[in-house]
């Protein structure tokens, strides 16, 4: 399963489309085009040549097949301001609450994988993001990339949470637990 970190790439959020008339149809109205503004579109490049660069001449495009669903998980993780470098603050990664926000951030990279990853959006099923403030003294910002292949889907659902439930992120296994055990779907074909 491919593992990408693109060292020395600062995450970048997506950018809003911007509307060009172009000429008029045939009836006489304008013909409007969406164009993702030139930052975006050469953010999106870089990100798909060094991706292309660490797979290597054999890599064979879209690397999962149509119908196959694709998790993908995603740290990004920005230089350190000033402001936190103070000696209270944690030496090693800290959340990263400021712009760009994170679903822009997830547009840009995943857009640059299309094509490249997976041959049609439909098939990513699943996003983790995460944003971080690099470690201290350490100034290069990266985003990590680790897409793989959607095991099966889980056995609950939000709807059989309990108010009660407790909910805890288990990070050596990378699951997230709710409670003591998971309440197992009901059988579609008796209902």
């Amino acid at each position: 399963m491919p593992r990408f970190t693109l060292n020395d790439l600062a995450p970048f959020g997506k950018q809003r489309p911007f509307f060009v008339v172009k000429g008029k149809t045939r009836r006489g109205r304008h013909n409007v085009v969406a164009l993702t503004p030139q930052e975006t579109r050469d953010y999106e490049k870089e990100v798909r040549f060094r991706v292309i660069q660490m797979l290597g001449e054999s890599f064979v495009s879209p690397m999962f097949p149509t119908g196959t669903p694709v998790m993908i998980d995603l740290d990004f993780v920005s230089i350190r301001p000033k402001k936190y470098q103070k000696k209270k603050d944690s030496s090693g990664l800290i959340w990263c609450q400021n712009v760009p926000d994170v679903d822009n951030l997830e547009k840009a990279v995943i857009d640059a994988l299309h094509g490249l990853m997976w041959k049609d959006d439909r098939q990513v099923v699943s996003i983790r993001s995460r944003k971080f403030y690099t470690e201290k003294g350490n100034n290069e910002p990266r985003v990590c990339i680790f897409v793989r292949e959607a095991g099966n889907p889980p056995i609950y659902l939000c709807d059989s949470w309990s108010d009660e439930a407790e909910q805890s992120w288990d990070g050596a296994n990378e699951e997230f637990i709710i409670g003591a055990q998971p309440v197992p779907l009901p059988d579609i074909k008796k209902l």
